[in-house]
């Protein structure tokens, strides 16, 4: 449980943490907030700082709030697969997807075209892509908006299919 006093949230703050499920943070703190799947958020959720790296969560959409991804926001994550990334993240930090490309995230869904997301990578001079770009397969033009589902309970809202369809 973060407090009302803490003021600063790195985003390799919890990523060895890998049996960590849940990240609560206290509804009076002034600066952090987290979301139903338990993301590390800026107060205004414009920046994801950290993703609960032992989540059951298979599939994780980035709100449409955020426009950075904050470095190792992803990294050693134990089961998620798939991230959907919308258009307004225009920033996406150092490592934010794993260090060693052993991470589990082999699939993301941009919203944006090919070379928005390039543009996005620029940004970021994220150094990691050198090393785990063959063991994630980004697609383009999709995102699937509100989809999380777990790996022992599927939501309506919730399936990232490789097809691009929606299975209830």
């Amino acid at each position: 449980n973060i407090p009302v006093s803490v003021e600063y949230i790195s985003g390799s703050a919890f990523c060895k943490a890998t049996n960590l499920d849940k990240i609560k943070v206290n509804f009076e703190n002034p600066n952090f907030s987290t979301d139903a799947y338990n993301a590390v958020f800026n107060k205004d959720r414009t920046t994801l700082i950290a993703y609960p790296t032992g989540s059951d969560n298979i599939c994780y959409a980035v709100p449409k709030t955020v426009n950075k991804i904050s470095s190792f926001a992803f990294s050693n994550v134990q089961i998620l697969e798939c991230v959907n990334i919308p258009l307004s993240v225009t920033e996406i930090g150092e490592y934010a997807f794993g260090i060693d490309g052993l991470d589990t995230i082999s699939d993301i869904r941009y919203q944006g075209t090919q070379s928005e997301w390039e543009a996005i990578r620029l940004t970021a001079s994220n150094a990691q892509w050198g090393q785990v770009e063959d063991s994630i397969t980004v697609s383009y033009g999709e995102y699937i908006e509100g989809k999380h589902y777990t790996s022992q309970h599927f939501y309506p809202e919730a399936v990232c299919m490789d097809s691009g369809e929606e299975k209830y």
